[in-house]
């Protein structure tokens, strides 16, 4: 890690092997404890899940993760759990006739979010 000019006191960790990163993160969060953490492009479930256990360690995580849509997390199951995790269930036919076009042979499965989204 290297204290980066500008960013006055924060410290900048470069990861030299990008199939590293989940690792650098963890090791980041262990042994600075950071009031933040800031980390780009999040692509993997390893990154997905050392940033919510970041989060969960009283650090304010901000970090992308590229989509043209939140659909697009929704869809990545490497993802989804910057979201709370996402789950699949079954519905009632009156709940499919809602959320469809009317036919009750519309989707009798629904997406739901199990728990909090580990990031604002």
């Amino acid at each position: 890690s290297t204290v980066h000019p500008s960013t006055n006191r924060c410290r900048r960790t470069t990861v030299g092997d990008r199939a590293q990163q989940h690792q650098m993160m963890k090791l980041e969060v262990q042994n600075h404890r950071p009031n933040v953490l800031v980390i780009d492009e999040i692509t993997t479930k390893q990154e997905a899940q050392n940033l919510a256990e970041a989060e969960s360690k009283a650090a304010q995580v901000i970090g992308t993760a590229h989509g043209q849509q939140i659909e697009d997390l929704v869809k990545n199951p490497n993802l989804a759990i910057l979201l709370g995790g996402i789950s699949k269930v079954p519905v009632s036919d009156s709940v499919a006739r809602e959320n469809g076009d009317g036919d009750i042979l519309g989707s009798k499965v629904m997406a739901v979010q199990n728990g909090s989204s580990p990031v604002d």
